[in-house]
């Protein structure tokens, strides 16, 4: 019976180590690598954003963007800032051609 119980003892052990490696693992990727700590850090400054203030504002609050875009026609900016990793898409705001914010999107 002891025999038995080193047979059932290893595989269980071994996948403790797997579980507690895949768990560190989405902790370090989703919280404290550089991107994770990055993306936020921006989404904590994107919540102080509103519409209305003016584009010196939100650049003084965001910092300098990931990619910035312009839409010729409606003459808005756009600025693009790295997302936290659970996030489903960038954070972002736009400015239009007064130089006001007229949208911000956190990410999620």
């Amino acid at each position: 019976m002891h025999l038995l119980d080193k047979w059932v003892r290893i595989p269980l052990l071994v996948l403790l180590g797997l579980v507690g490696a895949g768990v560190a693992g989405f902790v370090y990727s989703s919280r404290l690598s550089p991107q994770a700590r990055a993306g936020n850090r921006n989404l904590v400054h994107a919540r102080q954003l509103a519409v209305g203030m003016s584009r010196q504002e939100a650049l003084m609050i965001m910092g300098i963007p990931k990619e910035k875009w312009a839409s010729p026609d409606s003459g808005r900016h756009c600025y693009s800032y790295t997302p936290s990793p659970l996030a489903s898409d960038n954070i972002s705001f736009c400015v239009g051609a007064d130089d006001r914010v007229t949208s911000v999107n956190l990410g999620t």
